[in-house]
This record gives C-alpha cells, structure tokens and sequence, in this order.
C-alpha cells in the first residue's frame, strides 16, 4: 500500500479478469443489444454491477438452473464462469 498511496491508488488486493463470452438466445452485437436483456448471473458484486449499469437485467441463479430458465423465459443469456466449464456441461448444445 505504501508502494500505491504516491499514486492516490489503494490497493486492497489482487485480481485476475480473463475475457468470457456470454452465451446468449438473442444476438448480442453492441452495447445497445443488452438493453433489458435478462442475463444470468451466479453472484452479485462488480461484474452485476456493470451488466446493470450497461441496461441488462440481472437475475441471479445457480448454475444447475440455467437450463430452465432459458426454456422458461426467466433469462435470455447467462455466463458460467468459464467456456470450458460451459462445454463440460452440455450448455452449448442448447444455445
């Protein structure tokens, strides 16, 4: 923290991001295309932050839901942490 306060930074602890596709029923192509889109999510914190702030819906629910709730209607699209982890479920059969 000493190394960041001469940056008027607080670092509070490290993380690690990678790029994840979001699978979806509808086309996603811009911005735009997230407007009321109900998204799946499986927790809150700042990835539900920016799908709300970006004009989706978010709901969240567990993973071993997401079939339903695409045959319902209850989401449009959802992400499951990671694509392998997607694949090994069978979820790209369905979308």
């Amino acid at each position: 923290r000493e190394l960041y306060g001469g940056y008027n930074v607080y670092y509070v602890c490290p993380i690690s991001l990678v790029p994840e596709a979001i699978n979806s029923m509808v086309p996603i192509r811009n911005l735009d295309d997230l407007q009321g889109l109900k998204i799946r999510l499986g927790g809150g914190g700042f990835v539900a932050e920016v799908f709300t702030r970006a004009g989706a819906t978010v709901v969240f629910i567990v993973g071993g839901e997401i079939y339903s709730a695409l045959d319902t209607g209850l989401v449009e699209a959802g992400e499951f942490v990671l694509q392998s982890s997607s694949f090994d479920k069978g979820r790209h059969s369905r979308l």
